[in-house]
């Protein structure tokens, strides 16, 4: 993850591009300082845009190959920006901080969407076992239930109703598991 280096601390990359950054080091010479401190994944990652740029491409150009290559939104979010920044003479180490802010809270965005949808998640398993827990609760109590539920046409018609209402309910549910940040 480009925001953090290990669990839950707060280094990130972004954090230590930035500390360099304010040190009054280049770009270039902030991703060489800081590659060895990151964790394995991005540490290759960022070793490899670092590489890119020691050959002689331009910092920028590396960063465009590399979200190129990865292709993940939170890498087009942290270059977009650099990119553009790099030869505007903006404050990069302040727009590394408000990036990293940025993907912190899309990530407690995403967090808080997984538990929202854990309720819903639940409420499926309810809806599907409920039905037939109530059926075998019913011919535990009246054994003659069941066999009169499915003779019946008054008992199929509620078996129909049942059985759509359920198919809403799910439809319902997975509408709401389908929403994305």
């Amino acid at each position: 993850r480009i925001v953090e280096v290990r669990g839950n601390r707060d280094d990130g990359l972004l954090d230590l591009l930035a500390g360099h950054m304010k040190a009054g080091h280049s770009l270039t010479s902030s991703l060489a300082e800081t590659v060895p401190l990151l964790p394995p994944g991005i540490r290759e990652e960022m070793g490899w845009v670092l590489q890119q740029a020691r050959l002689g491409t331009p910092v920028a150009d590396s960063l465009l190959a590399w979200e190129k290559r990865l292709g993940a939104e939170e890498v087009s979010l942290f270059v977009r920006p650099l990119r553009v920044a790099l030869p505007g003479g903006v404050n990069v180490a302040e727009l590394l901080e408000q990036t990293r802010d940025i993907l912190r809270l899309r990530a407690r965005m995403r967090e808080k969407l997984r538990s929202m949808t854990a309720q819903a998640r639940l409420q499926a398993v309810v809806l599907t076992l409920l039905p037939p827990g109530f059926a075998a609760v019913l011919s535990f109590i009246d054994p003659g239930f069941l066999p009169t539920l499915f003779g019946s046409p008054l008992g199929k018609a509620i078996l129909s109703a049942v059985s759509v209402l359920m198919v809403t309910g799910w439809l319902v549910i997975r509408n709401i598991l389908s929403a994305r940040p």
